[in-house]
């Protein structure tokens, strides 16, 4: 049986997406049981991660929706870096990521994406 090369592509992504969330699930199971950690915190940061991920996957198909869940990831990184007062992260975050989203989103639909 011979596969093509989009479809071991493919296969490859949906396995390396797979070891990303697998990762991302386990590194915030085992900081859960750390001491002194803001739970609702870092299961929003998990959570913003995810969107990260799916931000990147629908970006690099080219698929328009990637500035809805850039947009939700952004946000959250913000509110993150603002709770723990990284100030200079926050102020990228906020006054530059956020607003690109909009831009990127204007400039893709300006050009046809769907």
């Amino acid at each position: 049986m011979n596969m093509t090369s989009s479809t071991k592509a493919n296969r490859f992504n949906l396995a390396f997406n797979i070891f990303l969330v697998a990762g991302m699930t386990a590194t915030t199971i085992f900081k859960l049981g750390q001491p002194e950690v803001k739970s609702f915190m870092l299961l929003l940061a998990a959570f913003g991660s995810v969107m990260g991920v799916v931000n990147t996957v629908m970006s690099a198909n080219g698929n328009i929706l990637t500035f809805v869940f850039g947009f939700i990831d952004v946000l959250i990184g913000t509110i993150v870096y603002l709770d723990n007062g990284i100030m200079g992260n926050f102020a990228l975050h906020a006054f530059y990521f956020l607003p690109m989203q909009f831009i990127g989103f204007w400039q893709w639909s300006k050009r046809g994406a769907k």
